[in-house]
Protein backbone atom coordinates (compact mmCIF):
# COMPACT_ATOMS: atom_id res chain seq x y z
CA UNK A 1 0.00 0.00 0.00
CA UNK A 2 1.26 3.46 -0.93
CA UNK A 3 0.17 6.29 1.36
CA UNK A 4 0.50 10.05 1.22
CA UNK A 5 0.42 11.87 4.57
CA UNK A 6 -0.87 15.43 4.51
CA UNK A 7 0.22 16.29 8.03
CA UNK A 8 3.24 18.01 9.54
CA UNK A 9 3.45 15.82 12.64
CA UNK A 10 6.91 14.22 12.77
CA UNK A 11 5.89 11.44 15.16
CA UNK A 12 3.02 10.39 12.89
CA UNK A 13 5.22 10.62 9.79
CA UNK A 14 7.93 8.46 11.34
CA UNK A 15 5.53 5.72 12.38
CA UNK A 16 3.64 5.65 9.08
CA UNK A 17 6.98 5.24 7.32
CA UNK A 18 7.60 2.12 9.43
CA UNK A 19 4.22 0.51 8.84
CA UNK A 20 3.60 1.39 5.19
CA UNK A 21 5.21 2.99 2.15
CA UNK A 22 5.00 6.79 1.95
CA UNK A 23 4.77 8.32 -1.49
CA UNK A 24 3.57 11.34 -3.48
CA UNK A 25 -0.13 12.23 -3.94
CA UNK A 26 0.11 11.11 -7.55
CA UNK A 27 1.24 7.59 -6.58
CA UNK A 28 -0.76 7.09 -3.40
CA UNK A 29 -3.46 4.47 -2.91
CA UNK A 30 -4.44 6.14 0.36
CA UNK A 31 -4.41 9.85 1.26
CA UNK A 32 -4.42 10.72 4.97
CA UNK A 33 -5.49 14.33 5.55
CA UNK A 34 -5.11 16.01 8.93
CA UNK A 35 -8.07 18.34 8.44
CA UNK A 36 -7.36 22.04 8.90
CA UNK A 37 -10.42 24.14 8.02
CA UNK A 38 -8.54 26.90 6.18
CA UNK A 39 -6.16 24.68 4.22
CA UNK A 40 -7.31 21.11 3.70
CA UNK A 41 -10.26 21.76 1.39
CA UNK A 42 -8.01 23.32 -1.26
CA UNK A 43 -5.65 20.33 -0.98
CA UNK A 44 -8.57 17.94 -1.35
CA UNK A 45 -9.94 19.80 -4.38
CA UNK A 46 -6.54 19.64 -6.04
CA UNK A 47 -5.90 15.91 -5.60
CA UNK A 48 -9.30 14.20 -5.25
CA UNK A 49 -9.48 13.04 -8.89
CA UNK A 50 -5.92 11.77 -9.35
CA UNK A 51 -6.76 8.07 -9.15
CA UNK A 52 -10.15 6.38 -9.44
CA UNK A 53 -9.47 3.88 -6.66
CA UNK A 54 -7.75 6.27 -4.26
CA UNK A 55 -9.00 6.14 -0.65
CA UNK A 56 -9.21 9.31 1.44
CA UNK A 57 -8.94 9.32 5.23
CA UNK A 58 -9.86 12.60 6.90
CA UNK A 59 -8.85 13.17 10.52
CA UNK A 60 -10.99 16.01 11.89
CA UNK A 61 -8.47 17.39 14.39
CA UNK A 62 -10.58 20.35 15.53
CA UNK A 63 -14.03 18.74 15.12
CA UNK A 64 -14.77 21.40 12.53
CA UNK A 65 -16.44 19.34 9.79
CA UNK A 66 -20.14 20.17 9.56
CA UNK A 67 -22.92 17.61 9.09
CA UNK A 68 -23.46 18.48 5.42
CA UNK A 69 -19.73 18.16 4.74
CA UNK A 70 -19.58 14.80 6.52
CA UNK A 71 -22.53 13.51 4.50
CA UNK A 72 -20.86 14.63 1.28
CA UNK A 73 -17.54 13.04 2.24
CA UNK A 74 -19.28 9.79 3.13
CA UNK A 75 -21.13 9.68 -0.19
CA UNK A 76 -17.72 9.91 -1.87
CA UNK A 77 -16.45 6.98 0.18
CA UNK A 78 -14.10 8.93 2.44
CA UNK A 79 -13.20 7.47 5.83
CA UNK A 80 -13.80 9.98 8.64
CA UNK A 81 -12.00 10.02 11.99
CA UNK A 82 -12.24 12.22 15.08
CA UNK A 83 -10.24 12.55 18.34
CA UNK A 84 -13.30 12.72 20.63
CA UNK A 85 -13.98 9.62 22.69
CA UNK A 86 -17.72 10.05 23.19
CA UNK A 87 -18.85 12.48 20.46
CA UNK A 88 -20.27 9.71 18.28
CA UNK A 89 -20.92 11.75 15.17
CA UNK A 90 -22.43 9.74 12.36
CA UNK A 91 -19.80 8.19 10.06
CA UNK A 92 -16.84 9.12 12.33
CA UNK A 93 -14.43 6.66 13.95
CA UNK A 94 -12.55 7.48 17.15
CA UNK A 95 -8.81 7.96 16.75
CA UNK A 96 -7.09 9.69 19.71
CA UNK A 97 -4.25 12.15 19.54
CA UNK A 98 -0.99 10.28 19.75
CA UNK A 99 2.36 10.21 21.49
CA UNK A 100 5.60 8.27 21.32
CA UNK A 101 6.31 6.59 24.64
CA UNK A 102 9.55 7.56 26.34
CA UNK A 103 11.47 5.45 28.80
CA UNK A 104 13.79 6.99 31.40
CA UNK A 105 16.70 6.92 28.97
CA UNK A 106 14.62 8.72 26.33
CA UNK A 107 13.70 11.71 28.50
CA UNK A 108 16.23 14.44 27.82
CA UNK A 109 17.48 16.30 30.85
CA UNK A 110 16.91 20.03 30.97
CA UNK A 111 20.05 22.10 30.55
CA UNK A 112 21.51 22.90 33.96
CA UNK A 113 21.73 26.62 33.31
CA UNK A 114 18.27 26.82 31.77
CA UNK A 115 16.00 28.02 34.57
CA UNK A 116 12.44 27.78 33.31
CA UNK A 117 10.90 31.25 33.73
CA UNK A 118 7.23 30.24 33.51
CA UNK A 119 5.57 28.35 36.37
CA UNK A 120 2.25 27.81 34.57
CA UNK A 121 1.42 28.43 30.90
CA UNK A 122 -1.50 28.14 28.52
CA UNK A 123 -1.04 27.55 24.80
CA UNK A 124 -3.74 27.26 22.18
CA UNK A 125 -7.16 28.70 21.49
CA UNK A 126 -9.22 29.76 24.51
CA UNK A 127 -12.53 29.84 22.66
CA UNK A 128 -15.11 28.01 24.79
CA UNK A 129 -12.57 27.40 27.56
CA UNK A 130 -12.64 30.72 29.39
CA UNK A 131 -14.74 29.43 32.27
CA UNK A 132 -12.09 26.82 33.13
CA UNK A 133 -9.32 29.32 32.44
CA UNK A 134 -10.88 31.67 34.99
CA UNK A 135 -11.40 28.85 37.48
CA UNK A 136 -7.84 27.59 37.39
CA UNK A 137 -5.41 30.04 35.81
CA UNK A 138 -6.85 33.25 37.24
CA UNK A 139 -7.27 31.74 40.69
CA UNK A 140 -3.64 30.61 40.65
CA UNK A 141 -2.47 34.03 39.45
CA UNK A 142 -4.30 35.74 42.29
CA UNK A 143 -2.06 33.92 44.77
CA UNK A 144 1.08 33.87 42.60
CA UNK A 145 0.99 36.85 40.21
CA UNK A 146 3.44 37.20 37.32
CA UNK A 147 4.10 33.43 37.29
CA UNK A 148 1.23 32.57 34.89
CA UNK A 149 1.53 33.15 31.14
CA UNK A 150 -0.79 32.72 28.18
CA UNK A 151 -0.38 33.01 24.44
CA UNK A 152 -1.74 36.08 22.67
CA UNK A 153 -4.75 35.20 20.48
CA UNK A 154 -7.69 36.69 18.63
CA UNK A 155 -10.33 34.98 20.79
CA UNK A 156 -9.39 37.24 23.75
CA UNK A 157 -10.84 40.74 23.72
CA UNK A 158 -8.97 43.82 24.83
CA UNK A 159 -11.19 44.01 27.91
CA UNK A 160 -10.45 40.38 28.84
CA UNK A 161 -6.74 40.93 28.25
CA UNK A 162 -6.75 43.88 30.62
CA UNK A 163 -8.65 41.84 33.21
CA UNK A 164 -6.11 39.02 33.00
CA UNK A 165 -3.29 41.52 33.37
CA UNK A 166 -4.95 43.00 36.46
CA UNK A 167 -5.03 39.51 37.96
CA UNK A 168 -1.31 39.03 37.37
CA UNK A 169 -1.44 36.90 34.19
CA UNK A 170 1.16 37.81 31.59
CA UNK A 171 0.45 37.78 27.84
CA UNK A 172 3.16 36.59 25.44
CA UNK A 173 3.17 36.50 21.64
CA UNK A 174 4.94 33.15 21.47
CA UNK A 175 5.22 30.62 24.26
CA UNK A 176 7.45 27.57 24.17
CA UNK A 177 6.89 24.64 26.51
CA UNK A 178 10.66 24.44 26.88
CA UNK A 179 10.39 27.57 29.05
CA UNK A 180 7.56 26.24 31.22
CA UNK A 181 7.31 24.00 34.25
CA UNK A 182 3.61 23.11 34.05
CA UNK A 183 0.45 23.54 32.00
CA UNK A 184 -3.14 22.79 32.93
CA UNK A 185 -5.07 20.73 30.37
CA UNK A 186 -8.46 22.45 30.35
CA UNK A 187 -11.32 22.34 27.87
CA UNK A 188 -14.79 23.64 27.10
CA UNK A 189 -17.93 22.10 28.67
CA UNK A 190 -18.43 20.23 25.38
CA UNK A 191 -14.83 18.97 25.43
CA UNK A 192 -15.38 17.49 28.88
CA UNK A 193 -18.69 15.92 27.84
CA UNK A 194 -17.44 14.25 24.64
CA UNK A 195 -13.94 13.34 25.78
CA UNK A 196 -11.93 15.73 23.61
CA UNK A 197 -8.42 16.15 25.01
CA UNK A 198 -6.31 19.13 23.92
CA UNK A 199 -3.52 17.83 21.67
CA UNK A 200 -1.09 20.28 23.30
CA UNK A 201 -0.77 17.81 26.18
CA UNK A 202 1.70 15.72 24.18
CA UNK A 203 3.70 18.72 22.97
CA UNK A 204 4.10 19.77 26.60
CA UNK A 205 5.05 16.26 27.67
CA UNK A 206 7.65 15.99 24.91
CA UNK A 207 9.27 19.20 26.15
CA UNK A 208 9.40 18.28 29.86
CA UNK A 209 6.55 20.61 30.75
CA UNK A 210 4.33 18.71 33.20
CA UNK A 211 0.71 18.54 31.94
CA UNK A 212 -1.81 18.53 34.79
CA UNK A 213 -5.31 17.13 34.20
CA UNK A 214 -8.25 19.06 35.68
CA UNK A 215 -11.13 17.17 37.33
CA UNK A 216 -13.59 17.98 34.57
CA UNK A 217 -11.73 15.68 32.15
CA UNK A 218 -13.62 12.64 33.49
CA UNK A 219 -12.65 10.34 30.62
CA UNK A 220 -8.96 10.96 31.22
CA UNK A 221 -8.83 10.83 35.00
CA UNK A 222 -6.26 8.02 34.88
CA UNK A 223 -4.00 9.74 32.38
CA UNK A 224 -1.91 11.20 35.17
CA UNK A 225 -1.60 10.34 38.86
CA UNK A 226 -1.25 14.06 39.57
CA UNK A 227 -4.71 15.50 39.10
CA UNK A 228 -5.63 18.94 40.33
CA UNK A 229 -8.46 18.93 42.86
CA UNK A 230 -9.14 22.63 42.38
CA UNK A 231 -6.29 23.34 44.78
CA UNK A 232 -3.86 26.18 44.16
CA UNK A 233 -1.44 24.62 46.63
CA UNK A 234 -1.27 21.43 44.52
CA UNK A 235 -0.06 23.39 41.49
CA UNK A 236 2.33 25.48 43.54
CA UNK A 237 3.88 22.39 45.13
CA UNK A 238 4.60 20.90 41.70
CA UNK A 239 6.09 24.10 40.30
CA UNK A 240 8.27 24.64 43.39
CA UNK A 241 9.58 21.08 43.32
CA UNK A 242 9.90 20.92 39.51
CA UNK A 243 13.70 20.86 39.18
CA UNK A 244 14.09 17.80 41.38
CA UNK A 245 11.00 15.88 40.29
CA UNK A 246 10.14 16.59 36.64
CA UNK A 247 11.73 13.40 35.28
CA UNK A 248 9.64 11.29 37.64
CA UNK A 249 6.46 13.17 36.77
CA UNK A 250 7.05 12.84 33.02
CA UNK A 251 7.94 9.15 33.20
CA UNK A 252 4.91 8.36 35.38
CA UNK A 253 2.58 9.94 32.83
CA UNK A 254 4.04 7.78 30.06
CA UNK A 255 3.57 4.73 32.28
CA UNK A 256 -0.07 5.65 32.86
CA UNK A 257 -0.62 6.03 29.12
CA UNK A 258 0.82 2.55 28.57
CA UNK A 259 -1.34 1.07 31.31
CA UNK A 260 -4.68 2.85 30.87
CA UNK A 261 -4.66 4.48 27.42
CA UNK A 262 -2.62 2.26 25.08
CA UNK A 263 -4.76 3.47 22.17
CA UNK A 264 -2.84 6.78 22.38
CA UNK A 265 0.52 5.15 21.69
CA UNK A 266 1.65 6.09 18.19
CA UNK A 267 2.26 2.49 17.03
CA UNK A 268 -1.31 1.55 17.96
CA UNK A 269 -2.79 4.70 16.42
CA UNK A 270 -1.16 4.09 13.03
CA UNK A 271 -2.07 0.39 13.07
CA UNK A 272 -5.71 1.25 13.80
CA UNK A 273 -5.79 3.80 10.96
CA UNK A 274 -4.30 1.36 8.48
CA UNK A 275 -6.70 -1.40 9.54
CA UNK A 276 -9.52 0.65 7.97
CA UNK A 277 -7.91 0.44 4.52
CA UNK A 278 -6.21 -2.94 4.49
Amino acid sequence: MNLFLQCGDKVLLEEFSKQTKLTSPQSADVMFIDWLPDMSQSFLDKYKTLKKKQTFIIFDRFLSIEVDEANDFRRKGYILMEPALNFRRKYFHYIPFWTKIKGLDDIKLNEELNVRPYDLVYKGNLQGKKSSFNQYYIEYAKSYPKTVFYENQKSISQLESESYSNHGIVKKDNISYTDAKTTLIIGSPLDYEIGYLDYHIFEALDNNCIPLIVNEHKYFSLLSPYRIDNSISDINYITNSYNGTYIGYIRDIYLYIEKYYPEMIIENVVKQILDYVR
